[in-house]
């Protein structure tokens, strides 16, 4: 029975940091439909800076889910 809070912690901590890829993830997903529209009203293709910026966030997101930190 001792290692049940062991294992309260470890699962306390993942689902933390799930909680907050998820939000993260979501911002993503908001930031990437509001451009979208913008370029479906404006009727063109995404800008390169627009490329840019989903290259970098996506790469962050990437970055985070790999890492091994906390």
């Amino acid at each position: 029975m001792g290692n049940i809070v062991s294992f309260i912690t470890v699962f306390g901590a993942w689902a933390s940091e799930a909680v907050r890829g998820v939000q993260e993830a979501r911002e993503l997903v908001e930031w990437a439909t509001g451009r979208i529209n913008t370029m479906l009203e404006e009727q063109r293709d995404p800008t390169d800076e627009e490329w840019e910026e989903i290259n970098a966030r996506t790469m962050a997101l990437r970055d985070k889910l790999h890492s091994d930190d906390r």
